[in-house]
């Protein structure tokens, strides 16, 4: 019953009609979207230290402020040492590898 009343209106309509009374409600946003959403660029949720988006340093304390430490990590770039501590061995991480189920970075 629900999803067919939520069916009955867009999501931004959703969004005017809820974000104008006092209820526990927020859209479901992409990262663009979220980006750019006046609640988080107001808290700075969000940095993009070299272009690359990452949520910021949390907690955060007015005494020992919060670094980021280094940049994200690239699609696959661990991927040989979190298997290993999986317990997979190199020989079942190289096939991973050359069946094309692993990511190189």
């Amino acid at each position: 019953m629900l999803a067919a009343v939520f069916a009955t209106k867009t999501r931004d309509q959703w969004t005017k009609i809820l974000g104008t009374i006092d209820v526990c409600f927020a859209p479901v946003m992409n990262l663009d979207e979220v980006m750019e959403h006046p609640h988080t660029k107001a808290r700075g949720v969000y940095v993009a230290p070299d272009g690359h988006v990452q949520p910021a340093p949390a907690p955060r304390f007015s005494r020992t402020p919060a670094q980021i430490q280094s940049p994200p990590a690239k699609p696959g770039e661990h991927n040989d040492a979190v298997l290993a501590a999986w317990g997979f061995a190199a020989d079942e991480i190289s096939a991973l590898r050359s069946g094309g189920v692993l990511v190189d970075p």
